[in-house]
């Protein structure tokens, strides 16, 4: 695929609102903004009904930072990104390396939702957690056009 549209997630118990009129949930993720008219043809001014992103009067990208829509040349530095992600990450697996270090965002991490606590040897009180910064979309753009330019 020489363009991809994006990448979402959609709870598996997504259905029908009590009213029959919408989806109880959105799709979420990110994608490209030229297929914004692929993805909900019907689209108007505001918030879309089934995806994460905004139309203003000016356009798909009235709200940027808040929605999933990406500058097709902001879609390119994700795609990047995650291939020079995805090589490194195979190479620490052929390499052994396989450290515990789960993120911690805030008050946030994954460690509430892990079903393998009885034997995982993470522990808060020895072991530190991966930090994360919280960091706005555009921020985070920035970092990875960073990363490529190493």
């Amino acid at each position: 695929i020489d363009d991809p549209a994006g990448a979402f997630y959609l709870p598996i118990d997504a259905g029908i609102k009590d009213d029959g009129e919408k989806f109880g949930h959105k799709a979420r993720g990110f994608f490209n903004a030229q297929f914004v008219d692929d993805l909900d043809s019907n689209a108007g001014t505001g918030w879309d009904q089934y995806y994460n992103f905004y139309i203003s009067k000016d356009g798909p990208y009235g709200n940027f930072l808040n929605s999933g829509i990406l500058k097709p040349e902001d879609m390119k530095k994700v795609l990047t990104f995650t291939k020079q992600k995805i090589i490194s990450l195979a190479g620490q697996i052929l390499d052994g390396v396989a450290d515990i270090t789960p993120y911690r965002l805030g008050k946030k991490s994954p460690c509430g939702y892990c079903d393998y606590k009885a034997v995982c040897r993470f522990g808060w009180q020895i072991n530190a957690y991966n930090v994360l910064a919280g960091l706005d979309k555009q921020q985070v753009l920035d970092q990875m056009e960073a990363a490529d330019a190493e």
